[in-house]
């Protein structure tokens, strides 16, 4: 299961680098995004009804570690559209607040993960059947991870690990937008 995990996950990089190479800057998440995704999280819940896990442990592994990493890009791209858009019709004069307020929310809303990213890396094996293997309970998807919901292949720990992911690719990505000068913050 590593290795075909592991290399749909260097494909769906591959491909998601060459889709953002040919959009312009700040332009929003298009179809190709999506579509990669889509394609991807097929080819994973196919795989995953069609050979299983061998036990609790690959699953767990599965949910806390192989999964995140690519919900996490799908939620960065959505969040990407949403901060995008907002930047863009930011007059020039705002942009560094625009961004500066992004970072503040951003940095809370890791914050408040805080303990929840301390309680995984304890690596407890009751905590970790309780968080990462499925339960007949239905995970609650918001509705902006729409894609999500047609393939509901997650637990709530691994969503929310997810969400730290992208958080922190998020922070990187316009962090280093808002230590550029004012005058080149353009969009």
């Amino acid at each position: 299961m590593q290795k075909f995990v592991s290399q749909l996950y260097r494909k769906y990089l591959k491909e998601l680098r060459v889709v953002n190479r040919h959009r312009s800057p700040r332009m929003g998440v298009g179809n190709s995004e999506m579509s990669l995704s889509r394609t991807c999280f097929q080819k994973l819940g196919k795989y995953i009804a069609t050979v299983g896990f061998k036990d609790e442990e690959e699953e767990i592994h599965f949910f806390k570690e192989l999964l995140p990493p690519f919900h996490a890009l799908y939620i960065f791209h959505i969040k990407m559209e949403v901060i995008e858009q907002h930047f863009i019709t930011e007059p020039l004069s705002h942009k560094r607040l625009f961004l500066e307020k992004i970072m503040r929310v951003l940095r809370g809303r890791l914050n408040r993960q805080v303990a929840f990213s301390a309680m995984v890396r304890q690596n407890r094996p009751a905590t970790n059947r309780r968080l990462f293997l499925r339960t007949k309970a239905k995970v609650k998807i918001p509705e902006e991870y729409a894609l999500l919901q047609d393939y509901p292949l997650c637990t709530a720990a691994s969503l929310k690990l997810a969400e730290i992911i992208a958080y922190n690719l998020l922070l990187d990505y316009w962090g280093d937008l808002a230590r550029q000068p004012k005058t080149s913050m353009t969009a």
